[in-house]
């Protein structure tokens, strides 16, 4: 899941 909204659109790809 993403740690941050801020840094959703990087997180999103890695972790979703």
């Amino acid at each position: 899941m993403p740690l941050s909204l801020v840094n959703a659109p990087k997180y999103w790809l890695d972790d979703i």
